[in-house]
């Protein structure tokens, strides 16, 4: 009993052992046996089972350990084997709906096919038509065009016969005053009468050279030209009316330019006539230069009555005037001859003060 509460196998002492162990016998009975007990085989074995037991007991403790961590693993492996099953799942629907897709975007792509076989079926025809449209619309455009042409010509006819009827008013009065006239005592009638045959023949052949020159471009012969001179030539063919004053304000010295000196003789002629005309009560006219390096400018500005704004960008048409009397070809052959030269006319005016009108042409070609 000693030994195995010494070896902590009785958990509680008995009461007759602890009496036992208080007399006087502990002395000679506990100690030598306590002695063969120590020292004996079934001591040794029963160290050794107890060391067995505790590696066993650290086994089992171990082992514990192990299933708990194996539980965990297992755990793990559960979730995961969850996740993987949510997976699936969102990937089998995910896998549903781009079948799906697929199958609206084969749908959509049918049906754009169709839309783009309608386009062109559409398109085709839209072209049929257009073609059609066009092919009227050209012939109407030609009937347009013929229906002008004769309107102009219709136009030009009544305006020539109306300026020629005039001077040819004056031609008839000449000849029957001539016939009136004695030729012995009346010489001086006669003179007056056959110098208004002379200006009124000229006048009919001023509006034929008009005619003609519209009716038929005319390419210009260029040529180097003393443009200063040509200009100081052109204002002594057409002299200002008494009641005009006339400046003239040009470079001095030859100044070159290649240019055909007839047309833009008759350009300046044009010019000028028509600023004489526009002041009926008399005024001031200036003809100036200006070299700009890159173009020739030839100025002529008048204190006339002007030229209505909302008029400016039609007097330059054919059959077109502002003045009581005239074919309103002037103006257009003005432009159509400083066009030939690659140049152009511009015009500044204002109604009541006069107008200005420049000739500009090219220093080079």
């Amino acid at each position: 009993i000693f030994v195995m509460a010494v070896m902590d196998y009785l958990p509680v002492w008995p009461p007759w052992a602890v009496y036992l162990f208080d007399s006087a016998l502990l002395s000679f009975l506990v100690f030598p046996a306590l002695y063969l007990f120590l020292f004996s085989p079934l001591t040794r074995h029963m160290g050794e089972s107890r060391n067995a037991t505790e590696v066993l007991l650290q086994k089992a403790v171990e082992l514990e350990r192990a299933n708990q961590d194996l539980s965990a693993v297992q755990k793990s492996l559960e979730e995961k084997v969850r996740q993987f099953k949510e997976t699936d799942a969102k990937l089998k629907e995910s896998q549903k709906v781009t079948l799906s897709l697929l199958d609206d975007s084969n749908e959509a792509r049918e049906q754009l096919t169709k839309a783009k076989e309608e386009l062109q079926r559409f398109n085709d025809t839209l072209e049929d038509k257009v073609a059609e449209k066009m092919e009227a619309l050209k012939a109407a455009q030609e009937k347009l065009v013929r229906t002008a042409r004769l309107s102009a010509v219709g136009q030009l006819a009544s305006s020539v016969a109306h300026e020629i009827r005039n001077p040819l008013t004056g031609l008839t009065n000449a000849a029957y005053f001539l016939e009136q006239c004695d030729p012995k005592e009346d010489c001086a009638e006669m003179k007056k009468y056959t110098g208004l045959i002379q200006r009124q023949v000229s006048l009919i052949n001023q509006i034929a050279s008009d005619l003609l020159n519209f009716a038929k471009a005319r390419t210009p012969k260029k040529e180097p030209t003393d443009i200063s001179k040509l200009i100081r030539e052109t204002l002594e063919k057409f002299p200002p009316p008494q009641n005009v004053r006339l400046s003239v304000d040009i470079h001095k010295g030859a100044h070159q330019l290649k240019v055909d000196p007839l047309q833009i003789s008759q350009i300046l002629g044009n010019l000028i006539t028509n600023a004489y005309q526009a002041m009926p009560k008399g005024g001031a006219l200036n003809v100036r230069t200006e070299n700009s390096g890159k173009e020739f400018k030839i100025v002529c500005a008048d204190t006339g009555c002007g030229i209505p704004k909302e008029r400016i960008p039609e007097i330059f048409e054919p059959l077109v005037t502002t003045k009581p009397k005239g074919t309103g070809l002037g103006l257009a052959i003005v432009r159509q001859l400083a066009e030939g030269h690659g140049g152009k006319v511009e015009v500044e005016s204002q109604v009541g003060k006069g107008s200005k009108f420049m000739l500009k042409l090219p220093t080079e070609g």
